[in-house]
C-alpha cells in the first residue's frame, strides 16, 4: 500500500497538484480499520484527465488511473515492474474497486486546504492524561526527507491518551533517570515472512498493532538518529546487526529489536544530540551505553502506542544502541564499544557506504573484515533462532516478550544456562 501511496503522491507533486494525504474515508472510518482494506486517499488541487500528464506518468510506472463512483482512483496495473511478485492467481476478477488495493483522488476544497490546529495541548481527567506532542511544523526538514514531507501534509494526529500506570508517561520529569520506562509502549510483528523489507513509509498508513512491523519503527529510528548524529558532527556508521542486515538483504533484519550505530566524539545527556532528538520526539538515555527510543511526545505516538502493553522494561520496544568509537595507539587502531577486537585504522577509514531500504549510510571501510571478526566467515548465511521467529503465523502460540535478556552493556544474550552471540539472535 505504501508503494502506491508514495508513487502516486510523487507524480501528483510533479504535476503541480499540491497533494495532501488523507487516511480517513469519506464515510469517516478511521485509518486503523481502513488500512486493512488498503483504502486511503490523496487530496489534489488541479484537473485530472484521461490521457493527461498524470495519467501518462502513472502508466509509465505501471499504474492504472480510472474513474469509479465518487471520482478518480489509482491501482496497480498488470504492467507494473513488480506485477509477477504481487499477482495472486487465486483471486477472481472483480468489478468492485474496494476489493483491490487502490488510492482515491479527492479534489481539494477550501475546507480541505485549511491548516489544522496543533493538538499538542495537554488534556487530563481524574483517570487519564495526554502529553504535549511534537509540532510537526517545528521539525526542520532536509530536501530529500520524503517521510516528513508527506507526514506534514497529513491531518494532525491527536495526542495519545494514557490511563492507569501509563499516566506517568504524560510527564517528562526526570526522564533520563527513568531510562526505558519513559519509552512509548510499542508492539509489532517480527515475522520474516511478513516483515521482510518493510520501512518507515509504511507507518504513514497507520498500521494497527496486528499489522505493524518492528522493522518499520526501527527504520524510522535509524534514519532520524543517524541524521542527527551527522548534524552534530559525530560521524555515525552502521555496525553490528544493522550493518549485517544491510549487507545481507539491503534492509532491516525483520525480527531484531534494535538499531546499531557507532559514533565518534562525546554524547551527553544535555548536549546538542539530546536536544535535536527531543525536538523530533525521541528519548536519549544512558543504560550501559547511550540508547534512543520513541518518546510519548512523538508526532506518531497516538498510532504507535499500544495501550495493552505494560510500562516498558529493558529492551522491550524498538530502540537504538549507540557505540562510541575512538582511536588508540597513535591512530593505528579504532576501539568500538562491544566489538570483540580493536580494528585496524585502514579497515575503518575512509568510510564506505551501504544501502538500506534505498537510503545510503556510512559504515567501516571494510565491512567484510568487521562482520567476519564479529560473526564468523559465514556471516552471510542466516542462522535462524527458532521456527516461530521466522514464521510465527504457522504456530499456534507466539511469544510476545523476549525470552532472553540482553546483558547490560553487552552484545551477548543470556539464556538460562549459556550466552548466545548476536549473530544467532540477529540472523533472519
Amino acid at each position: 500500500m505504501h508503494l502506491l501511496l508514495t508513487d502516486v503522491y510523487e507524480e501528483l507533486e510533479a504535476a503541480g497538484a499540491s497533494p495532501s494525504v488523507n487516511l480517513t474515508s469519506k464515510g469517516g472510518w478511521i485509518a486503523d480499520s481502513m488500512s486493512l482494506l488498503g483504502i486511503s486517499s490523496i487530496t489534489y488541487s488541479s484537473n485530472v484527465t484521461r490521457g493527461g500528464t498524470l495519467d501518462i506518468a502513472l502508466r509509465k510506472k505501471g499504474y492504472h488511473l480510472f474513474q469509479d463512483v465518487g471520482g478518480w482512483r489509482v491501482c496497480v496495473a498488470p504492467t507494473h515492474p513488480l506485477a509477477s511478485h504481487m499477482y495472486d492467481p487465486d483471486r477472481t476478477m472483480t468489478t468492485s474497486g474496494n476489493s483491490v488495493l487502490h488510492i482515491d483522488l479527492a479534489k481539494a476544497t477550501s475546507t480541505d486546504n485549511a491548516v489544522p490546529k496543533s493538538t499538542t495541548t495537554t488534556v487530563s481527567t481524574d483517570s487519564d492524561c495526554s502529553p504535549d506532542t511534537v509540532d510537526l511544523k517545528s521539525i526542520e526538514l532536509s530536501a530529500n526527507n520524503r517521510f516528513y514531507a508527506m507526514l506534514q501534509t497529513m491531518e494532525v494526529l491527536p495526542s495519545p491518551v494514557f490511563q492507569g500506570d501509563h499516566t506517568e508517561l504524560c510527564s517528562d520529569h526526570n526522564r533520563r533517570d527513568r531510562g526505558y520506562r519513559y519509552c512509548l509502549p510499542i508492539s509489532g510483528r517480527k515475522a520474516s515472512n511478513f516483515c521482510a523489507g518493510t520501512d518507515r513509509m509504511e507507518l504513514l498508513a497507520h498500521p494497527t498493532t496486528a499489522n505493524r512491523c518492528y522493522a518499520s519503527v526501527l527504520h524510522m529510528l535509524l534514519t532520524d538518529v543517524y541524521d542527527e548524529l551527522q548534524a552534530t558532527g559525530s560521524d555515525p556508521i552502521l555496525t553490528f546487526g544493522t550493518l549485517l542486515g544491510a549487507i545481507r538483504n539491503g534492509s532491516m533484519i525483520p525480527f531484531t529489536e534494535d538499531v546499531d550505530i557507532a559514533y565518534s566524539g562525546t554524547i551527553t545527556g544535555n548536549g546538542a544530540l539530546n536536544d535535536a532528538l527531543w525536538k523530533k520526539g525521541y528519548h536519549l538515555f544512558d543504560y550501559g551505553i547511550w540508547r534512543v527510543c520513541v518518546a510519548p511526545t512523538h508526532p506518531l505516538a497516538s498510532v504507535l502506542y499500544d495501550p495493552e502493553a505494560p510500562i516498558v522494561q529493558e529492551y522491550e520496544v524498538p530502540y537504538v544502541d549507540l557505540y562510541k568509537m575512538n582511536t588508540q595507539n597513535g591512530g593505528k587502531f579504532w576501539k568500538m564499544q562491544e566489538a570483540k577486537e580493536r580494528i585496524p585504522t585502514d579497515r575503518v577509514e575512509p568510510f564506505s557506504q551501504v544501502t538500506l531500504n534505498g537510503l545510503s549510510f556510512d559504515t567501516l571501510h571494510d565491512p567484510n573484515y568487521f562482520l567476519t571478526q564479529e560473526y564468523g566467515s559465514d556471516y552471510l548465511k542466516p542462522k535462524p533462532r527458532k521456527p516461530e521467529d521466522a514464521f510465527p503465523d504457522e504456530i499456534e502460540e507466539v511469544e510476545t516478550r523476549r525470552s532472553r535478556r540482553l546483558v547490560h552493556g553487552s552484545k551477548g544474550f543470556r539464556s538460562d544456562d549459556n550466552i548466545l552471540l548476536e549473530d544467532q539472535e540477529e540472523a533472519p
